[in-house]
């Protein structure tokens, strides 16, 4: 069974006790009795015995919408999730989905006799120790802000967890501190003498930006970060943090246009840039509207895409324009690349049907006109002053219902027409409602429909009617949606043969002469990755020698084109790269793909060859500023004096042999990881349990990233009355400052514990 259930006998009880609850508060409120949390703890103590206090115990399915928040009022939280899992880093105060925090887990080791045994106390299987088992289930009480978790597996061991944050009442001071306590109780339930470790590892994420996914101990924020041992009476700690250090600048002003988001959270924060991204380049259509492009782009880098047939003629059109106004293109390689379909763009075919391209000053014959919001004839782009710039469109019309607001309605009905192929297509864009959609009518019946996604970029969408072959039909541009976005825009209708959208022979000349190479096809296996030394003169301002784990791909029949310029790779049918000229800029072809590239490296490359094409300089991040966001640092503590501390740890075999009891190295306070890497940390608490006996093992984790912001990331915004805010701008250290979690008003004595490895606030 899952949430226990209530019979009717205990349903009245409890509701007899909240009537006493509230009597009693009442009379809390009129004597004013709240001076000392002692005061406090006997005015309440009949609320305290009563059983409205038990709250619900969860099993099974009911596991898995829980997320009990940990942490301080007003300092971020994380989330112990129903697998027993510490999930959903909130500890930046970003608005973004919460992060995952790698290698931190808490698991345990026994040995009865003979046999020992091995457990990561989570019910899923962890991804950073795929060889440790995980528990088999658990049942989960919460009432905040404490939680008990009681794990169930085939050991000689209860399990069980007493997870909370400091909360305590007429404490303010003490409930805004940074802390989530574990308190790990082991009880042995054999005949025989149980003895092993019960251990928690957490990773150093100084350099997180709050909603980035990080692979193992690697990520483009980490860099330059360190731990240092901390010992006390009381117990041992792990203080992280990082060396301070710049970030990443140009020498001079410059905009880079990119599709790849590691690249764009990379140079986000990196000093004289301005970054064009939206995520939507990876898929099918590219939203980079040619405005943009005419802005002063200095750098296109295309990376990835999620699909082949992801082009948009009239984007690649404006594309190839920025290029030869200027602007320097990138195409990187890989088995994602974008290269094979510019090395043969689907052309159009002679049975493609263009249905209407709205290119007159007046609609083609047999279209129809209802009420205001269409005119009498096409838009040529964007009604100013009011709307949006409109951009995605092909030559110089459109349908464009905007029509200086938002509050004109009417339709625009095509003529009936012979649905002779099997997909139609078009470029759509406006309000996402359904009163603003283009229809496809059929007998009379509404058979697809579309609407914009509450923007002004037309993106192709692409209509699957093969049913309809041989069936006559005919569109209507419906706007029947006022305010805002209460407007729809239309262009390039066509009926094909294929979903992929066509080129025309002149837009395929022109991807031809943008690239610096003739070959007649391009394959890349990412199975068989490769180390690149990085020797020509184009990498001089990358600061790196080589990259290493890189996909490249192999061309057949590869010629290089007149002025065009090769770089070498291990191989003659797969060059590092070819650059070329195109108008008045330059197109580099980069044949390794960066998916795999350490993340460290990918900053100084990506950062040196958009300088180095524009005649720019780019000196690389050595480190996080001070008042940086991603600036900080994270404590593990443990309250157990014979605790022992492994204080760095990145592969797997290291925590599985301190886990099962090695002897720990020991690591330098001055050790610093390269940029892009991090590292975990852990510790560990022996136990030796005859029959019946049982140990209490207690964990804290702590931060402190007190840099936060609105919108510049570089001016923290130290708010009055933010006591986090305010006291985390002394540098923290671990101290011997006791911070004591006294749940008074729960009254139970045996949960008063003292915390000293956390860093104090002043």
């Amino acid at each position: 069974m899952g949430r226990e259930q209530l019979s009717r006998r205990e349903f009245l009880a409890i509701t007899s006790q909240m009537g006493l609850a509230a009597s009693l508060g009442t009379q809390l409120y009129d004597s004013r009795a709240w001076s000392t949390p002692e005061q406090v703890r006997a005015i309440l103590q009949p609320i305290i015995e009563i059983e409205i206090q038990k709250g619900p115990v969860y099993r099974g399915e009911f596991l898995e919408h829980i997320g009990f928040p940990l942490g301080g009022i007003g300092t971020g939280s994380v989330a112990l999730v129903g697998t027993g899992e510490v999930s959903e880093w909130q500890i930046w105060n970003r608005v973004h989905k919460p992060a995952r925090i790698g290698q931190t887990l808490f698991a345990l080791s026994g040995n009865v006799g003979d046999k020992s045994f091995q457990r990561v106390l989570q019910t899923r299987t962890c991804e950073d120790l795929l060889e440790v088992e995980p528990m088999k289930a658990l049942s989960f009480r919460g009432e905040y802000p404490v939680a008990w978790l009681d794990f169930e597996d085939d050991l000689p061991l209860d399990v069980s967890l007493e997870s909370y944050s400091p909360m305590i009442p007429l404490e303010p001071e003490m409930s805004a501190f940074p802390l989530a306590a574990f308190n790990w109780k082991l009880k042995n339930t054999s005949d025989r003498k149980v003895a092993g470790y019960l251990l928690a590892s957490l990773q150093n994420a100084v350099g997180q930006d709050g909603f980035s996914q990080v692979r193992g101990n690697q990520f483009y924020g980490y860099g330059r970060n360190k731990v240092k041992t901390i010992r006390s009476k009381k117990g041992v700690g792990l203080y992280f943090d990082a060396q301070p250090g710049e970030v990443g600048t140009f020498g001079k002003s410059t905009v880079l246009a990119t599709n790849d988001p590691q690249i764009n959270q990379i140079f986000q924060t990196a000093r004289n840039v301005n970054i064009h991204y939206n995520h939507d380049w990876r898929r099918r259509w590219i939203p980079l509207p040619a405005s943009t492009l005419k802005a002063g782009v200095n750098t296109i880098w295309l990376g990835n895409v999620d699909r082949l047939n992801w082009g948009e003629p009239s984007s690649l059109m404006a594309l190839a324009e920025a290029v030869k106004e200027g602007a320097n293109l990138v195409l990187t390689g890989g088995e994602k690349s974008a290269l094979p379909m510019l090395l043969a763009p689907p052309v159009a075919e002679e049975g493609t049907v263009l249905l209407a391209d709205f290119e007159g000053e007046e609609y083609a014959p047999g279209w129809r006109v209802e009420g205001e919001a269409f005119g009498t004839g096409p838009a040529k782009g964007t009604f100013l002053p009011h709307q949006n710039p409109v951009t995605g469109y092909i030559g110089l019309g459109l349908v464009n219902s905007y029509k200086g607001n938002d509050d004109l309605t009417g339709k625009l009905i095509s003529p009936e027409f012979d649905l002779s192929k099997p997909f139609l297509q078009f470029l759509v864009a406006g309000g996402s409602s359904s009163k603003t959609e283009i229809r496809l009518i059929v007998d009379g019946q509404i058979v697809r429909r579309e609407a914009g996604l509450n923007n002004e970029y037309l993106r192709r969408r692409i209509w699957n009617i093969s049913e309809f072959v041989g069936k006559k039909g005919h569109l209507e541009i419906v706007d029947e949606g006022v305010g805002g976005w209460g407007h729809i825009n239309v262009d390039d209708i066509r009926l094909s043969d294929s979903e992929v959208m066509s080129f025309t022979q002149q837009e395929a000349q022109i991807l031809f002469d943008l690239l610096p190479f003739k070959a007649k096809s391009y394959q890349c296996d990412p199975s068989k990755p490769e180390n690149i030394s990085c020797t020509h003169p184009l990498f001089r301002s990358c600061h790196i020698g080589r990259l290493r784990n890189v996909s490249t791909g192999s061309f057949d029949e590869f010629v290089l084109k007149d002025g065009a310029d090769l770089i070498p790779g291990n191989e003659d049918s797969r060059p590092l790269g070819v650059i070329g000229a195109y108008g008045k800029g330059k197109v580099l072809f980069l044949n390794p793909d960066l998916e795999n590239v350490h993340p460290g490296d990918i900053e100084p490359f990506v950062g040196g060859i958009a300088a180095a094409l524009s005649g720019n300089t780019y000196e690389p991040r050595s480190g996080w500023p001070r008042e940086s966001p991603f600036f900080g640092d994270m404590t593990l503590g443990c309250l157990n004096t014979d605790g022992e501390a492994l204080p760095v740890w990145t592969q797997k075999e290291d925590i599985i042999e301190f886990l099962g009891g090695r002897s720990p190295r020991k690591v330098f306070s001055s050790t610093l990881t390269r940029i892009g890497e991090s590292f975990a940390g852990a510790i560990r608490v022996p136990y030796q349990l005859e029959p019946g006996e049982e140990k209490v093992i207690s964990f804290t984790i702590s931060w402190s990233f007190p840099n936060h912001y609105i919108q510049d990331i570089f001016t923290p915004s130290f708010r009055v009355g933010n006591y986090y805010n305010t006291c985390s701008k002394t540098p923290p250290t671990a101290s011997n400052n006791s911070h004591e979690i006294v749940r008074s008003w729960k009254g139970e004595p045996c949960s008063s514990m003292t915390c000293s490895i956390v860093p104090p606030f002043r």
